[in-house]
């Protein structure tokens, strides 16, 4: 059976590339930025699955080429996807994720097929199409959209999302990574005993928002974190509700759900700071112990 290894050194980076399994008329595309997408790609192989690995469908609007041709890769994909007989998109991040500017369309749902986006990062964060006239709600219409799945790694992310922003397509499923793609440089590959590494949480780096909040806003969020730290056992939806129960015209710094007229710009912005005081907390003490206990 083909290893990840060996499946790596057939892979050729930054470019669209289809692994045929024999007799197979069936095919899943994957597009990503990120190494998780070669051991899924395996997985789909191995099972006899065609595989067309793709190079991340955002690039349409963080390359000002690919972005002045945007129509000519959107019919391109879309006959690739007819031709090869995509039966499903596999997308990480916002990878696959592609709203037409002009018409709003969705890109797999012009080639008339699902997506399914596992989300390693956070997705209560500005995409990069925003950047192209692409406005959060369109953004968060798209991961609502009823043929899309969002496979989370965090379940408190998943719960989130369906409480405070209204997206209720997700499903949690936890991220494991192989030793064979951890970095070389922290543990020798004839060091690594564990047969799989689970990734924590909570890495945003962006500690000069939390100076910038209003007095009123880092106290509620301060009082989200502390209830957070004192009960790592239970949902964070329980500890922002609990926090807010006292406060309830902050719940609306926290929550953009469909049909609200909440700014997403600052509600994204108040999830980022949560995030950036939970690494300060808990994350780094956290993975220190880990790695001390494991050696």
């Amino acid at each position: 059976m083909t290893t990840l290894a060996e499946f790596q050194k057939r892979r050729k980076p930054h470019t669209n590339q289809l692994f045929l399994s024999a007799g197979s008329d069936k095919t899943i595309l994957i597009t990503s930025h990120i190494w998780w997408a070669d051991m899924i790609a395996l997985a789909f192989w191995r099972a006899g699955f065609n595989v067309l690995l793709a190079e991340p469908w955002y690039l349409m609007y963080t390359d000002d080429a690919r972005f002045k041709n945007l129509d000519q890769l959107w019919d391109s994909w879309i006959a690739q996807i007819r031709q090869h007989k995509v039966q499903a998109i596999l997308g990480g991040n916002s990878s696959a994720i592609v709203v037409h500017p002009r018409t709003g369309e969705l890109l797999h749902r012009a080639a008339g097929v699902p997506a399914v986006h596992y989300w390693w990062d956070e997705f209560r964060t500005r995409p990069p199409m925003t950047k192209r006239g692409i406005t959060l709600e369109q953004y968060m219409n798209a991961m609502r959209d009823s043929r899309t799945l969002n496979a989370v790694w965090d379940l408190d992310v998943c719960e989130e999302m369906e409480a405070f922003f209204g997206v209720e397509n997700t499903a949690h499923v936890p991220l494991a990574t192989e030793p064979q793609i951890w970095p070389v440089h922290t543990t020798p590959l004839s060091k690594r005993t564990h047969a799989a590494c689970f990734l924590g949480n909570c890495f945003r780096q962006s500690d000069e928002w939390v100076a910038g909040l209003s007095s009123d806003l880092r106290r509620r969020v301060e009082a989200i974190v502390t209830d957070k730290a004192a009960n790592l056992d239970e949902p964070m939806v329980a500890c922002v509700n609990r926090a807010m129960a006292s406060d309830p015209a902050a719940v609306a710094a926290f929550t953009a759900p469909p049909g609200r007229a909440n700014d997403l710009n600052d509600v994204l912005d108040h999830w980022c700071v949560i995030e950036a005081l939970l690494r300060k907390k808990l994350r780094y003490e956290r993975i220190s112990a880990l790695a001390n206990a494991l050696g």
